[in-house]
């Protein structure tokens, strides 16, 4: 084992190198004359407790301060411009005065210097502005005149949803978003022409507001011809057969999205417009059929991609270089083909052992690994709103205490019921094979008091199993939802007339719910609340010898897609070596067993732990996350969470004692990441801190850091 290195030092003198190239670097390419804004504060405002803080008051200025770190990197300086701070005294009043402060004035501004100008820069200043908020104005009446034709539910409806509401501040933005969604739902009834006016009375001695919402329904309306605009190999035939809205349909505005999302998911075109032809008689009057026009540019049918990632846990390291090539129009028939392959290394050591070890304990606690697959997909097989869905891959992996190869082979029917639910029906027959393992050929024999896990650690194995699939997708985004929800129910049968080693059914389900933070005193944060529950269940049956669940197919929990905190795979059963208190032999202990026994780290090292999953596991959580939409920081955001879960080695639960035992040992975690919008999804970066104290996880980290590509959820 190699010795301590002192890789801080190394770190530290890096960083201070950077610092010094940053700022020379910065000062040789960048000069700011005159005076700098280091800052611009307010004073009068109410400390941003009613809704006009030092941050929504800076929005409606042209006037910039410099950016962070602006004494390292100079050219994020700015300079103050006295003509531009004169025009932003106007537009902070007139957004005051947008935002419910109608008698609002401001005052004067302050510059203040915080340091004296010298030869290589001009003063650094501070500038303050000095308002007057007044009494907010509330809105005391908001009526919808004119859709009495969309019935009073309808009216209920949008008097309950719009963002202004009697008693509230009235304010600018809530009123442009209640005009917006009146006029949404009504599209939503067939109202193609809707127009939505609003109309404002002031009272400035009452604080008060009185709002009317003026609509124009327009006639019902129906979906007209469809007509396809550019130049297209794919026949239009072909097209129009993948669009399910025909002529003469109730008008709905969803339905529009609808077609551009299912024809952007074909892969084929790298453009696609759904546009509405409204259009009027000769006397004026609207024409109740809407045609629509669709515009298309076919993107190249052939992609390579080439790429790679990193995954850094506590107890797992992976680095993966890769290339899928697919071709989304096979045959001229819209048939997609995919062929990928990933090569990489994993190595399994505990981050906190880093200064212990060096790279010859990579070759012994690592090893390489590699994935390739290839599918393809049939639309319209054996109809419309079916395809049938065709896989074969292969998979050399590791995994704590061994390795193993796997071919796999599935075929599956999917169906797309309805806009938001969808099923799949398939088979898979599954080889599995170890080899580089220390695990003993029967666990559950050595361990006298864990005979119940029933491990079975067959080598190799022949898993064959039907599967079936229930979903539910409402999302309004698959990458950054900020509302619907998602909802899926999995089913799995091995062996009995399947054929293979085992026979056990195997239930999972997952259900997530999404939801925008509403406006809270005049501030319209873009910060969605999110809520998960998922868990599943193992069941085996039939006969003794094949009524198992093989080591592989067990349930585990834990990592930054489950429960953070923890490392990947960590939160449940596990085994460990132990010695007989009357023979002194030496066995397979189970954690499954000896639930509250703190495991050994005196007499035990942590490569001795086998994590084995179990038959049954619960898991969720709680997130808010939000990204900014401007300014230096847009495309970065924040989120906070708080997840739960545990597994266990049994699936059933015989009383209302075994459940609530099973719910004390539920585990919580709670933490908080920054996130990143980049092209191909969500960057994150979570921080987790364990809550739970049980003894038989004492050798696990407290904190875990956890790095990936997309949501946790």
């Amino acid at each position: 084992m190699s010795s301590p290195r002192p890789t801080w030092r190394l770190a530290t003198l890096l960083l201070f190198a950077g610092l010094l190239v940053l700022q020379a670097s910065g000062c040789a390419r960048h000069r700011v004359d005159g005076q700098i804004v280091r800052n611009v504060q307010f004073r009068g405002n109410g400390g941003g407790f009613q809704g006009a803080g030092d941050y929504l008051l800076r929005t409606a200025m042209a006037q910039p301060r410099s950016g962070s770190f602006s004494w390292l990197a100079p050219s994020r300086r700015v300079s103050l411009d006295q003509d531009t701070l004169l025009l932003d005294a106007w537009r902070v009043e007139t957004w005051l005065a947008h935002h419910g402060y109608l008698d609002a004035r401001f005052r004067a501004w302050d510059v203040i210097t915080l340091r004296p100008p010298n030869a290589r820069r001009g003063a650094v200043v501070r500038v303050i502005g000095h308002v007057e908020l007044g009494p907010q104005t509330r809105v005391r009446t908001m009526e919808l005149a004119g859709i009495e034709q969309a019935g009073r539910p309808m009216l209920a409806l949008l008097r309950a949803q719009a963002p202004l509401q009697p008693g509230a501040t009235f304010d600018l933005e809530d009123l442009r978003a209640s005009e917006e969604l009146v006029a949404v739902r009504l599209q939503e009834q067939g109202y193609a022409y809707v127009t939505v006016r609003s109309e404002v009375q002031l009272f400035p001695e009452e604080q008060a507001a009185d709002v009317v919402l003026h609509v124009d329904l327009g006639p019902p309306c129906t979906f007209g011809a469809l007509r396809l605009v550019g130049d297209t190999t794919i026949r239009r035939e072909t097209i129009l057969a993948e669009i399910d809205v025909k002529q003469g349909e109730p008008w709905r505005r969803a339905r529009l999205n609808e077609v551009q999302q299912r024809l952007f998911a074909l892969g084929t075109f790298s453009v696609v417009n759904v546009v509405p032809e409204l259009a009027w008689d000769a006397d004026g009057a609207p024409i109740p059929e809407v045609p629509v026009r669709i515009e298309l540019a076919e993107a190249g049918f052939r992609q390579l991609r080439v790429g790679g990632g990193l995954t850094v846990e506590n107890a797992r390291q992976e680095v993966r270089a890769g290339a899928t090539f697919s071709h989304v129009n096979l045959g001229s028939r819209l048939w997609r083909l995919q062929v990928g392959a990933e090569v990489g290394y994993a190595s399994l050591i505990e981050l906190r052992q880093g200064d212990r070890l060096g790279f010859a304990d990579l070759a012994t606690q690592g090893a390489p690994i590699a994935e390739t697959s290839a599918s393809l997909t049939i639309p319209r097989f054996p109809a419309h709103d079916w395809r049938l869905e065709n896989q074969l891959s292969f998979e050399l992996g590791l995994e704590p205490e061994y390795r193993f190869a796997t071919p796999e082979g599935s075929t599956a029917l999917s169906w797309q019921i309805h806009r938001k639910w969808s099923a799949r029906l398939g088979y898979k027959v599954r080889y599995f094979d170890y080899f580089d393992s220390s695990l003993p050929e029967d666990v559950s024999l050595l361990d006298r008091r864990g005979r119940q896990l029933d491990l079975d650690f067959s080598d190799p194995y022949l898993l064959s199993s039907v599967f079936q699939q229930l979903k539910y997708d409402s999302r309004d985004d698959l990458f950054f939802p900020r509302r619907g929800s998602l909802s899926v129910l999995d089913l799995a049968e091995a062996g009995g007339p399947f054929g293979g080693q085992y026979n056990f059914v195997k239930i999972l389900a997952d259900g997530r719910i999404y939801r925008p933070l509403p406006g809270l005193l005049g501030w319209h944060p873009r910060i969605t609340l999110t809520a998960r529950l998922a868990g599943g269940a193992l069941l085996p049956y039939g006969a003794e010898e094949r009524a198992q669940v093989p080591f592989a197919e067990r349930i585990s929990i834990g990592g930054a897609s489950t429960v953070r905190g923890w490392a990947q795979d960590h939160l449940g059963p596990y085994l460990y070596e132990c010695q007989d208190a009357e023979t002194g032999e030496v066995l397979q202990c189970s954690s499954a067993v000896d639930q509250d026994q703190p495991f050994d780290g005196a007499n035990n090292e942590d490569d001795d732990i086998i994590y084995i999953g179990g038959k049954a596991a619960l898991y969720g959580g709680l997130e808010a996350r939000g990204y900014w939409q401007r300014g230096l920081l847009s495309g970065w955001g924040l989120a906070g969470f708080m997840d739960f879960g545990r597994a266990w080695d049994g699936a059933g639960v015989s009383s209302w004692a075994d459940l609530r035992a099973r719910a004390s040992q539920i585990a919580v975690s709670v933490g908080g990441g920054v996130r990143y919008k980049s092209p191909v999804g969500p960057i994150r970066v979570d921080l987790a801190r364990r809550l739970d104290q049980f003894p038989m996880f004492s050798n696990e980290p407290r904190v875990a850091l956890h790095i990936g590509l997309s949501e946790a959820w």
